[in-house]
């Protein structure tokens, strides 16, 4: 077997290896978010609670003392019958705010249901965008880098032993392209997105987003070059943009840019959930992004010679 063949079949079972634990950790989101979807029906219930608070309050004075329970006709829904179990040692006005108790505390937990079901709303989008950027990933650097991010998040700690003994912190995972003349920087995933877009990028660097499809965010650093070779770097980044998403094995993507300073974070979102304006198209194609880096690497170099 030659030696591209038993690399394409280890890159293989890297990324299949990857592609398990991101399975594994859907599976975990989506399971705690039906828990969380079920508390939130319980949550729903509450309301019970208060209609018979109320209505203990307004019938107190012909409910018999010593009762265990009492059977009232509900205000919200005329017709129904609303059964109210009572503890017969305490007085009416005592069930009633016994009631109102039950009612509060679940109206609280309600507010962190529903912070706790938009986390996890948010992380399983973050899973499901890493999941289709993946498979676009064909060497073995960029798969550790998304091992290692992995593995921090489930464990808290650098898989690196150097890293850790160290208290390093991983940078987020992403890759950096160098040439004379500028640099092109590209997340690989939500945290290495929010990294290049709002850490490395300046306000007047420029910013990629393959149009309407989960993918890389890529920030082009642009020195002193002429026109043609500005194009063909741009046309370098926009292309990176295209292969490292979604839609990386189309035959053509549309891809954005705009300046950093329009790109803004969209409260309430995902870490890198972004709007952004001012932009101009591209169409590229995915599949050429290695020929166009070698290219321009080459061009650039010549120039610099």
């Amino acid at each position: 077997m030659t030696g591209a063949r038993l690399l394409a079949r280890y890159l293989n079972r890297y990324r299949a290896n990857l592609a398990g634990e991101l399975s594994k950790q859907k599976a975990r989101i989506e399971k705690e978010l039906e828990g969380v979807a079920e508390q939130q029906r319980r949550f729903l219930a509450a309301e019970e609670f208060r209609e018979k608070g109320e209505l203990l309050l307004a019938h107190g004075k012909t409910i018999p003392p010593g009762a265990s329970v009492v059977r009232l006709t509900s205000w919200e829904n005329p017709g129904r019958i609303v059964e109210i179990p009572l503890n017969p040692e305490r007085s009416i006005s005592d069930n009633a705010q016994n009631y109102f108790k039950i009612y509060k505390k679940w109206k609280n937990y309600g507010a962190i249901l529903e912070t706790r079901a938009e986390t996890l709303s948010q992380a399983l989008e973050e899973v499901i965008e890493q999941e289709s950027v993946l498979f676009a990933l064909d060497d073995v650097r960029e798969l550790h880098l998304l091992q290692e991010s992995l593995f921090v998040e489930k464990h808290g700690t650098p898989q690196d032993p150097k890293r850790r003994k160290k208290r390093l912190p991983a940078p987020p995972p992403h890759l950096v392209f160098s040439f004379p003349g500028g640099m092109i920087f590209v997340g690989l995933n939500v945290k290495g997105n929010r990294y290049v877009t709002f850490q490395i990028a300046g306000a007047d660097d420029l910013w990629f987003h393959a149009q309407g499809v989960p993918g890389a965010h890529v920030v082009a650093k642009v020195e002193n070059l002429r026109e043609e070779k500005r194009e063909d770097f741009l046309l370098c980044a926009a292309t990176l943009a295209a292969h490292y998403g979604k839609a990386a094995r189309n035959s053509s993507v549309l891809v954005d840019y705009t300046e950093k300073k329009h790109v803004r974070h969209i409260p309430g979102k995902g870490p890198s959930h972004v709007r952004y304006e001012a932009f101009r198209t591209l169409r590229v194609t995915p599949g050429s992004w290695r020929q166009k880096l070698e290219a321009l690497q080459r061009a650039l170099e010549e120039d610099n010679s």
